[in-house]
Parts: C-alpha cells; sequence; structure tokens
C-alpha cells in the first residue's frame, strides 16, 4: 500500500503494535474479526518501507505473469496440491 496508494496509508502506522496470529489456508475466507484480530492488520507496520514494498510487489507480478505464460504455453503441468486446487470452493461464502 505505501508502495501503490501511500495517500491512503494514515501516518499513525509507524507506531502500530505488532499482531501476530495463526490460521490455516482455510481461514481466509474469515474476517479479521473472526480470527480474534481486532485493529484489521497482521504483522509488524511500523516496519513498512515503500521501497520494500516496491520490490515485493514488482517480484509478485513477474512471479503471476511468468506463471501464467508457462500455463498458456502448456508447460506447468505439476500436481497442483489438493488445497489449492479446493482454494476456489473454500473462499466462497
Amino acid at each position: 500500500m505505501l508502495h501503490l496508494h501511500p495517500e491512503l496509508v494514515d501516518k499513525i502506522y509507524r507506531s502500530l503494535k505488532k499482531v501476530e496470529t495463526r490460521f490455516s489456508l482455510l481461514d481466509f475466507r474469515r474476517s479479521f474479526e473472526d480470527l480474534g484480530i481486532s485493529d484489521c492488520y497482521l504483522g509488524e507496520p511500523s516496519l513498512a518501507d515503500p521501497e520494500m514494498g516496491k520490490k515485493l510487489f514488482e517480484r509478485l507480478v513477474d512471479e503471476c505473469t511468468r506463471s501464467a505464460k508457462r500455463l498458456i504455453r502448456g508447460e506447468d503441468k505439476i500436481d497442483i496440491p489438493r488445497k489449492i486446487k479446493l482454494l476456489p470452493l473454500f473462499l466462497r461464502r
């Protein structure tokens, strides 16, 4: 967010405390409130850095692009783990 839209990030993020929780793949369907996270963030926002966000974003976009191109060319014929195959079903509410 700091990289793409810094104007949307309140400067208070620098003083927010670290929030940790354990959750499984299935928990991604649940809200922060359901997970017991009242402040609607995870991790340690005070360590956020626009430059690191830029690097992470670019890496994710590059990997998604490479994966999509491999799939289009029919090169990725690996067995997708069952949990990932079923993820779209679990994400439905």
